[in-house]
């Protein structure tokens, strides 16, 4: 997790962090926090430093991970911690729903051209 402090009784309430979970365990943790009444706290007087992916192959890595693990925290609690985390299944849903219509749509006009009688 980065950056997260926890007093001893989140723990205790909540339980600890999900290590069956690869990838999201600070957003697990964070989701049972907040369902359970809970608030998350950021401070400007935290300081941190990150390092990013030293590639655009690692960094696509590294996302396509966090959203296999997303989906596998939506199917452990029921739903989505937000409507955002459905946003990229709903938008790849609906290019294979128009790519299917629009085939669909060519093969029947070419099927039904009328002829043109010689």
């Amino acid at each position: 997790m980065f950056g997260g402090f926890y007093r001893r009784q989140v723990f205790d309430r909540i339980g600890l962090f999900d290590e069956e979970l690869v990838r999201n365990q600070d957003d697990e943790l964070n989701l049972r926090l907040t369902r359970s009444g809970g608030r998350i706290w950021q401070s400007p007087k935290v300081k941190s430093w990150y390092s990013p992916r030293n590639s655009m192959s690692a960094l696509f890595r590294q996302y396509t991970q966090y959203g296999y693990w997303k989906v596998r925290v939506i199917q452990k609690h029921k739903l989505p911690a937000s409507w955002r985390h459905l946003v990229p299944g709903a938008f790849v849903g609906t290019l294979a729903l128009l790519l299917t219509t629009g085939l669909l749509f060519s093969v029947a006009a070419l099927v039904t051209r009328p002829s043109t009688g010689c």
